[in-house]
């Protein structure tokens, strides 16, 4: 905010220069209240570099802004709005060594443009061409995103701090390689939970037994579930406790998000666990695929080899079908409905690094969320149900 001063006492000495060279006969009353005025801002922004006094500063600078005869009410109002904001996240000016300016000027920025995008109606958020006008969608998804950081700036959630970001970046990475690893295992589990047994000739202990041949295959997919879903507990477990030791039981940020441009936050942990469990229905459509090619190749080989090439498939297609333009035929691909943590939780990037939208693969919007939680129902009801058929009808020798 001194250089901010040094820049308005300049500004204020070129306006008493343009001043002085009017006649004395056209020096009316206006003539003399705005040379008074810019007389009295020199002076002031004097008087804040001498005594560093950041809140006289935006005193000062609202004085300037209202008596501008170049700016309309509404953009004195806008800028009048911004040096607020900028007091109330860093009440020191920048004077604190701490103060991180860059950043909280990219953020004042960004409440500005949302502010200004939803009163024109006209989106100022991209950041490459011109500003075009808000969809309805738009306006709504704008709208959410100005609550979540104004709830963010209103709660003092706002942290510039590397470690903040280090300790989030941190769980995150515990809980994807987790989850990455339990897939790994379930696979390996379930390529070979029928396959194997077919193959050393256990299977035949069982299908001579009284027990239908649906009722076995209900155990092996019920016994599959319920190691994954444990597993899952487990990393949490193992994850929230590392993060804790490292980082302490009380860090980490709540979730904010917002519904019709009202913002509300979960808690730390229960929003890791909520995300750890949308983790998990990726988990079960990998388990019902390797299940059923289990059973069909009954070839734990083939069954493992196939599933995880699918697993690795799916993170080498997805950036592919980036290019590939939307169309209806284009929301039946499996690969467009994994990973659902950034759909059931969009503002999850915003929370942690001030803003970030959220973007479909294929050219264009993803599809609904309530699309993608059918669509894998419905593939892991079939999956289950060819795997069962072909178990229930063939012979095993």
């Amino acid at each position: 905010f001194l250089s901010r001063s040094l820049y308005g006492i300049n500004n204020a000495k070129a306006r008493l220069r343009g001043l002085e060279r009017v006649p004395e006969n056209e020096r009316d009353e206006r003539w003399q209240e705005n040379y008074i005025l810019q007389e009295e801002l020199i002076e002031g922004y004097d008087q804040v570099i001498i005594s560093k006094n950041f809140e006289a500063f935006i005193q000062l600078e609202t004085q300037a802004v209202e008596s501008n005869p170049d700016l309309s009410n509404e953009d004195k109002r806008r800028e009048i709005d911004r040096l607020l904001l900028w007091q109330q996240l860093d009440p020191s000016g920048g004077l604190d060594p701490e103060s991180n300016i860059y950043q909280i000027n990219n953020l004042v920025s960004e409440v500005d443009n949302l502010r200004r995008s939803l009163e024109d109606y006209i989106d100022y958020t991209g950041q490459m061409g011109p500003p075009i006008p808000l969809t309805p969608e738009r306006y709504d998804d704008l709208e959410n995103q100005l609550a979540v950081l104004m709830y963010q700036i209103e709660h003092d959630l706002v942290s510039f701090d590397y470690g903040g970001s280090f300790a989030g970046m941190a769980i995150e990475s515990m809980l994807s390689f987790g989850a990455f690893m339990i897939v790994l295992m379930i696979l390996i589990l379930a390529g070979g939970a029928i396959s194997q047994e077919i193959a050393t000739g256990s299977i035949k202990s069982l299908i001579i037994s009284p027990a239908k041949r649906w009722k076995i295959f209900t155990a092996k997919v019920m016994s599959l579930v319920t190691v994954s879903f444990a597993a899952v507990l487990v990393l949490y477990m193992v994850s929230i406790l590392a993060h804790g030791l490292l980082f302490g039981f009380s860090s980490g940020n709540p979730y904010i998000y917002a519904v019709s441009g009202r913002a509300d936050s979960i808690g730390f942990h229960l929003f890791q666990l909520a995300a750890l469990m949308v983790r998990w229905i990726d988990i079960l459509v990998f388990l019902a695929f390797a299940l059923m090619l289990s059973v069909m190749t009954r070839n734990t080989a083939a069954a493992v080899g196939v599933s995880m090439a699918a697993f690795f498939g799916n993170s080498i297609v997805q950036p592919f079908l980036m290019f590939l333009p939307r169309a209806e035929w284009t929301k039946f691909l499996p690969f467009d409905h994994i990973g659902l943590v950034d759909r059931f939780f969009p503002f999850r990037e915003t929370t942690m690094s001030m803003g970030a939208g959220v973007f479909g693969m294929a050219g264009g919007p993803q599809p609904s969320l309530l699309f993608s939680i059918v669509y894998l129902a419905v593939l892991v009801f079939c999956l289950i149900y060819i795997g069962l058929d072909s178990f229930n009808r063939r012979d095993i020798k």
